[in-house]
């Protein structure tokens, strides 16, 4: 046999061979697995929900800035203010009747600090003498009331006594009807004798100048404080209604600018437990 037929004998079968190692898969090709690349998701940031904890709270007409029962000491337990006013924004709808509202003079600066007379105050000097009338309605369950507010005597009520002219003069103050106070006042050169004999830190001023009408002494004024009165305290009532009237009387009142009485910073307070 030829050389050269041998030499593509042996060709064939290298070709053959290389063949089929193709088709086994025994061919090694470098493999590169990609590295799987790592996200860092930020995780979200909560938000604050603000939660309230301050509950609104209803604002009686006219607030006074100086409230008796809490300025002189705390509300009594199972106690709440229904009504206040210190007259310096006006005359609350609640109030009917004579009503005029005037500055207090030389009643400013009186009380037990700092539950004071200033501003303005609702004063009565109607002729012949005819009621101040607060009315409240849909109150909330209680045994009694608290009425405290200043009073302003006003120039020359007359007392009782035979030295007297023109008295006697007598200030009424009602809840429901029923007289909480009946007495007879004097401002009159102290010739005549007075009813009404509070305590004595309910007594501010006894028949001394404190304005309006100033012709000669028997023009004196008086101011007191009804909250350090006991009378004026834990009055019995447990209607869902109330109403209060203040009204001069006497055979001989003279009011206008001879006799009037006013009141300041008046609060009216509803308790549920007994003293």
């Amino acid at each position: 046999m030829k050389m050269k037929q041998i030499f593509g004998i042996i060709c064939d079968v290298v070709m053959m061979v290389i063949i089929s190692s193709c088709g086994a898969g025994q061919l090694f090709e470098p493999t590169f697995t990609p590295t799987p690349t790592q996200t860092n998701t930020p995780s979200p940031t909560p938000t604050a929900t603000s939660t309230s904890t301050a509950t609104p709270s209803l604002t009686p007409t006219n607030t006074p800035t100086n409230t008796p029962s809490v300025t002189n000491g705390t509300l009594k337990p199972g106690s709440v203010i229904v009504f206040s006013t210190d007259f310096n924004k006006g005359l609350p709808p609640q109030f009917s009747g004579i009503a005029d509202i005037v500055g207090v003079q030389g009643y400013a600066g009186y009380g037990l600090e700092p539950n004071v007379f200033s501003g303005y105050f609702l004063r009565n000097f109607s002729i012949p003498p005819k009621p101040t009338t607060l009315a409240l309605d849909n109150l909330p369950a209680h045994t009694s009331i608290d009425l405290h507010f200043l009073l302003a005597i006003i120039d020359s009520w007359d007392g009782y006594g035979p030295d007297t002219c023109c008295g006697p003069d007598k200030l009424t103050i009602t809840v429901d009807g029923k007289p909480i106070l009946d007495a007879i006042f004097d401002n009159a050169w102290n010739n005549g004798s007075q009813e009404y004999r509070p305590p004595q830190s309910a007594a501010l001023a006894r028949d001394v100048e404190l304005g309006f009408r100033d012709i000669d002494d028997h023009d004196q004024d008086s101011a007191y404080d009804t909250s350090q009165d006991p009378r004026f305290s834990n009055i019995p009532h447990t209607s869902n209604t109330l109403t209060v009237e203040w009204y001069a009387s006497g055979e001989n009142w003279q009011g206008g600018d001879d006799e009037s009485w006013a009141i300041d910073n008046l609060v009216v307070i509803l308790n549920t437990e007994n003293p």
